[in-house]
C-alpha cells in the first residue's frame, strides 16, 4: 500500500557532520571545520583545506579570504 511507503523514509544518514558535534569539512569532507574565514567568519574548512582558501573566494559566500584562524571546542 503507498501508505507503508511513506512511512519508510530513508534515514537522515548523509547530514554532514564529524565526531566532535561540528561539521565535517566543506572542500575535503573528511576533517572537522576548525578555521574560521576571515572576514566572512565561515567555519567550513579544516586546517589543510582553509591555507588554500586564503587569497581566495570563500565557498560559501564567495567573498575575499584575507586570512583564517583557528577556532578550539
Amino acid at each position: 500500500p503507498p501508505a507503508a511507503e511513506a512511512d519508510q523514509a530513508a534515514p537522515a544518514e548523509d547530514a554532514p557532520s564529524s565526531s566532535e558535534g561540528g561539521r565535517d569539512c566543506a572542500i575535503c569532507l573528511t576533517e572537522p571545520s576548525s578555521m574560521l574565514m576571515r572576514p566572512c567568519n565561515h567555519l567550513i574548512a579544516c586546517g589543510r583545506c582553509a591555507q588554500r582558501l586564503v587569497r581566495q573566494p570563500c565557498p560559501m559566500c564567495r567573498r575575499h579570504v584575507r586570512s583564517v584562524e583557528r577556532v578550539f571546542f
